[in-house]
């Protein structure tokens, strides 16, 4: 049976090769050239005088290109094209003919003789000409230095490879936070993203890891009724369950979101002031073009000598990244910015977290200056897990995207 299978298999393959064959050179317009090469075990047999198509052999046994077309051209060339002469000969014998250096390195070739030109004189459906003899470039010639200029041609803008066309806030994050002394660019600009485990080897106890419960907090923020009281954690309950009943959560999932650390949100000053603020827009998409003279990848691109700041300055990466809060306040035209994270870190983590986080919130900020004609005029990160709300000054989001 694995034989049986076997042969199956390499009958397919042979026909697909077949087929590919039969389109290569039915699309040729001007000229086809076939190269090929093959040893003792591929080289294609001799056929008798009298050989004819039925004798080219089957595809099974065929293990180079020239075992099928070879057969095919000596038949052709006997019967339908009486000036033309499929001749073989070693390579000595090549060597030992007149002008043979100059000769093509080839093992059949297809000639004419006189008495084949009288053929061809008396028929002239059949033509034939000489091919050209191969020269050899002399070194350091004219010929040879485009020959070398093309085979040694490069990319002229390998820089903009390195260059993305689009990335998140998130991205651009994970940028500043290489060294860019160490950091292989190449290498990690291409980086692919991990694939995600699956549900089921998960090993918290709700099944959901740390991203999922995240994802959870902001679907609920988004859908959460505010009114101008701070909500309770009663009241903030009986929306979840209302979520659940309308199906944008499961039951499994309503669970998964820590309620009491919202609430507590709404108990602190800018919780309040959101219950007061008289327009708010939630998960906010945006899309912001920025030169790509201020990627981070630009200083390691310069260093290795492919690229310089004037050569970025017409180049352009469209950031495109979904803001978590906008509200406004009683008075105010200037919005106040809110991002909410839910990681689980320790009181000693807070500051290093603001300085990671804090890139991303001034490409939000960013956005909102160019959209709207005006600076955010607050800017918060809220950590809920650890209850603690951070400003962002402008002097610090100012640094964070440095050219």
């Amino acid at each position: 049976m694995h034989q049986v299978i076997s042969r199956r298999l390499r009958a397919d393959l042979l026909a697909e090769e077949l087929r590919l064959l039969y389109v290569a050179m039915t699309r040729a317009r001007e000229g086809l050239a076939l190269i090929a090469t093959h040893n003792r075990w591929t080289m294609p047999k001799k056929l008798p005088a009298d050989d004819h198509p039925e004798r080219i052999p089957p595809a099974e046994e065929v293990h180079s290109l020239l075992q099928w077309l070879l057969p095919v051209f000596r038949w052709a060339s006997r019967r339908r094209m009486p000036a033309l002469r499929l001749q073989e000969c070693s390579a000595s014998q090549r060597a030992s003919r007149p002008g043979a250096a100059s000769a093509a390195p080839s093992s059949v070739e297809l000639s004419a003789d006189a008495k084949d030109a009288d053929v061809a004189k008396s028929d002239p459906s059949v033509s034939f000409r000489e091919a050209p003899a191969i020269t050899t470039l002399a070194a350091h010639s004219a010929s040879w230095q485009r020959l070398r200029q093309r085979l040694d041609w490069q990319y002229p803008y390998q820089w903009a490879v390195r260059c993305p066309g689009k990335t998140s806030p998130t991205q651009w994050r994970l940028w500043l936070e290489q060294d860019e002394e160490t950091v292989d660019w190449s290498a990690w600009s291409f980086r692919r993203r991990a694939a995600e485990m699956p549900s089921f080897l998960v090993t918290t106890p709700s099944g959901l890891s740390a991203a999922d419960r995240g994802r959870l907090i902001h679907r609920f923020l988004r859908h959460l009724r505010i009114d101008r009281s701070a909500p309770r954690e009663e009241e903030l309950r009986r929306q979840l369950a209302a979520l659940v009943e309308q199906g944008l959560f499961t039951q499994a999932e309503a669970e998964a979101v820590e309620v009491a650390s919202i609430a507590e949100f709404f108990r602190r000053p800018l919780g309040q002031r959101l219950c007061q603020a008289v327009r708010e827009k939630r998960e906010l998409s945006f899309s912001l073009m920025l030169p790509a003279a201020e990627l981070p990848v630009l200083a390691a691109c310069a260093s290795e000598g492919l690229a310089s700041v004037a050569a970025w300055a017409a180049e352009h990466v469209l950031v495109q990244g979904v803001m978590d809060l906008l509200f406004w306040e009683a008075g105010q035209s200037s919005p106040i910015l809110v991002d909410f994270k839910s990681d689980d870190l320790a009181a000693e983590e807070l500051a290093e977290a603001q300085r990671r986080y804090a890139p991303q919130l001034a490409l939000y900020a960013r956005a909102v200056s160019e959209a709207l004609g005006q600076p955010c005029r607050e800017v918060w990160l809220v950590f809920l897990k650890l209850r603690q709300d951070i400003r962002l000054e402008a002097e610090t989001l100012a640094r964070c995207l440095r050219p």
